[in-house]
């Protein structure tokens, strides 16, 4: 009986340590769908609605939390149970927030936002395509994670659009307030616009004007 019951202490670190194999795995594989969505398939939308972070992103991650909450609830209480001073304990339930956060947003969080894009391109597709010229407020070299980028000014917000090397090459130079972008946009839901195309272009020299409709 003693031989038995020490054959199974052993063997249940051994399955622990499997399944945070298989939960980095996951993340890692979660972590590759995420950059291959935002490089890829996300459109290049500007604009903003604070229901599109109410509805779109804070309530599916917090019931993708719960819910993965509730599947791993024998996991998490053992692991809890392996620490026994409250000062152990602290550190091991942020780790594991901050990887059902994770979870949620790359899952859950991920597929919402697809659905919102798709949902948002279809009405796009029915709006009428409208220009309009915006007042650029810095060219951006980027970093080694980011590519460069345009900053400028839309409908009294600060956005940003990204640029390839070419295009930065051409411009970093210049001073960018004699310099505007315009966009080609449609009006999607809420208050997002979807860009179809942008170009850079010299400011007329005429008295200046509102930065952007």
């Amino acid at each position: 009986m003693k031989y038995n019951q020490t054959i199974s202490k052993q063997r249940k670190p051994v399955g622990t340590s499997k399944s945070e194999k298989l939960t980095i795995s996951i993340l890692i594989g979660l972590v590759i769908i995420w950059v291959l969505y935002r490089k890829f398939l996300e459109p290049e939308t500007i604009g903003g609605d604070s229901r599109f972070y109410i509805f779109i992103f804070l309530i599916p991650t917090l019931l993708g939390i719960i819910i993965l909450g509730f599947i791993r609830i024998r996991f998490l209480r053992e692991k809890c149970n392996e620490s026994k001073s409250l000062i152990a304990k602290i550190p091991l339930v942020l780790l594991y927030i901050v990887q059902g956060f994770l979870f949620s947003y790359l899952s859950i969080g991920l597929t919402s936002m697809g659905i919102w894009d798709y949902l948002n391109q279809r009405n796009a597709s029915q709006s009428i395509s409208e220009t309009v010229d915006c007042q650029i407020i810095k060219i951006n070299s980027g970093t080694s994670r980011t590519p460069p980028n345009i900053d400028f000014e839309f409908m009294g917000k600060e956005e940003r659009i990204n640029i390839d090397a070419v295009v930065y090459g051409q411009y970093f130079e210049t001073n960018p307030k004699t310099l505007e972008l315009q966009l080609t946009i449609k009006k999607g839901i809420w208050d997002y616009y979807i860009i179809e195309k942008w170009k850079i272009k010299k400011q007329p020299l005429i008295t200046k004007r509102p930065a952007c409709l």
